[in-house]
């Protein structure tokens, strides 16, 4: 849909919209568990709470998961309280999840 409005001159903000639809989570969640494609936001201030984070500062960041099907997944953490932008995968062939890596 944006690609086709992009091409025909009417540019539509995607990210705006995704990030206006963000779901909120919880203060205490398993990222592992998170395998449906959507936006998500990631409010509180206490990510202790929350199992396989990509570090302990993520707070009040959006979190983008791409997902193709349950075992083939990308997350992708935006920054709020953190510098750097924070993704993994699953693994396809294992089923577990790669290490969070960070771009700086």
């Amino acid at each position: 849909m944006f690609f086709a409005n992009y091409l025909n001159g009417n540019t539509v903000n995607l990210i705006s919209v995704l990030l206006k639809n963000a779901e909120i989570l919880q203060t205490s969640f398993n990222y592992n568990e998170l395998k449906s494609t959507g936006t998500y936001y990631l409010s509180g201030t206490r990510p202790m709470l929350s199992d396989n984070r990509p570090n302990d500062e993520c707070t009040n960041c959006y979190l983008l998961i791409f997902a193709y099907s349950a075992t083939r997944v990308t997350q992708i953490v935006f920054p709020g309280n953190y510098k750097y932008i924070s993704y993994r995968s699953l693994n396809t062939d294992s089923k577990n999840w790669n290490e969070w890596k960070t771009v700086k």
